[in-house]
This record gives C-alpha cells, structure tokens and sequence, in this order.
C-alpha cells in the first residue's frame, strides 16, 4: 500500500522536528566553517532517516490492518477483490454476492448486513453525491448497463468535468445506507488530500475506481433481494 499524503506530512513534520533538535544543539558548537558543515549534515540526515523510519512505520501499520481484515473476510468465504478499506478508521467492506449480504470487518471481527436491508450505495466527491444506486431503482444518474470499465471511465469524466473553477478534488467517500440497526450508516473514507488532488492523479482515480467496483458489487446485491 502506498503511503497517503497526510502519513507523509506527518513524516515530514516528525523530520523537521529532528532538524531543529539538532540544529539547537549544534549552533552553539559551531567555531569554525567544518563545524558548521558538520552540523547542517548530521541536521539533514536526521531529519531523512527519521521522516522515512516514521513513513515506513505508518504505511506498513496501516497494510498490516488491511491485510489482517482480508484474513477475516476469507475466513468467513467472502471474496475481497472489490473489497473497500476506510482510510481513517480501518473498516473494511466487501459485498458477499452468493452469500446475499455485505461483509463488515472492524476491529478483527465480522458482521454481516443482509442484502435487503440495504437502502443506498453512494460515491461523494468533496461531500456532494456524484452516482448513487438504492433499493427502488437500479442505478441513478445514468449509469444504466455499460462495462465496469465504461462506466468508470465515464465517472471519471463527468467529474473531470464537472470542475470549472477548481479541478481538484479533496476527497472521495462511499456513503451506506441500511436498514440494519447495527448499521446503520457506514461512511467509508476511501481518499483524502488536504492540497487537492488533479483527477489524474494515480491516488484520487483509484479511489474513484475502487468506488465504482463497490458500488456495483452492491447493486448486484439490492437486486438480488
């Protein structure tokens, strides 16, 4: 799993901290030009080793969580090919077709939401729904029929083209509704960039295509009940 903006800021941040540690401890030593040297480098190679062991650390944490809710998903006979993971809190998702029901794993256990309990399966951009499918119609917002890939790459179109002030999108989201009283509601973060991310780039259309795979995974579900 690649590391997120925001773990690399946070690396960031923890190296800048170490260059300024050793930067105060150093200045008061300097007495001549090597001394100075010595001391921008020792700052430098700190602030890499230290933003790398903190970026290291977070990424791997953060798969390891991944990998161990997959483990729970095949346990119990669940396929996790279009699986979902929520970035903030962990909780993954994957929709269990021959089963009739979707899968959630949070905090190393299961918990199944049956298929006619779901309501509405939503991707929002930046918090405004951009397709959405429920229990009364099969797709909303003309995505009607059409390949995964069609109807992804039309998504990603219609979103390119929907920004005319700013192209750039801050977050991507899969918004579940269900009539379960566990349940409720699952809001599942799936990207997120405090800069704005261009709709080319790799992470943010990622997301919008691991949304898409969700979403259809669960309109087989709500019409199979």
């Amino acid at each position: 799993m690649s590391p997120s903006k925001s773990d690399t800021q946070i690396a960031g941040c923890a190296g800048m901290i170490v260059m300024l540690i050793v930067t105060y401890i150093g200045v008061p030593l300097i007495d001549s030009f090597s001394g100075f040297l010595w001391t921008v480098g020792l700052a430098t190679i700190g602030t890499m080793v230290v933003g790398i062991w903190v970026l290291t650390r977070l990424s791997s944490a953060a798969e390891s969580r991944r990998q161990s809710s997959l483990g729970v998903l095949v346990s119990a006979g669940v396929a996790t090919g279009n699986s979902v993971t929520c970035i903030e809190s962990g909780m993954t998702l994957a929709c269990d077709i021959p089963g009739g029901r979707l899968a959630i794993v949070s905090g190393g256990a299961a918990s199944f939401v049956k298929a006619e309990k779901l309501i509405r399966v939503s991707i929002d951009v930046d918090g405004r729904t951009i397709v959405k499918i429920d229990n009364l119609s099969a797709a909303v917002g003309g995505f009607v029929g059409g390949a995964l890939a069609g109807r992804t790459g039309a998504l990603l179109g219609i979103l390119s083209g929907k920004r005319t002030r700013s192209r750039k999108a801050f977050s991507v989201s899969l918004q579940i509704v269900t009539g379960d009283d566990h349940h409720p509601m699952l809001d599942v973060l799936l990207f997120r960039d405090t800069e704005g991310a261009e709709p080319s780039e790799t992470a943010y259309r990622s997301a919008i295509v691991a949304a898409e795979r969700f979403r259809s995974d669960a309109q087989q579900l709500i019409r199979s009940a």
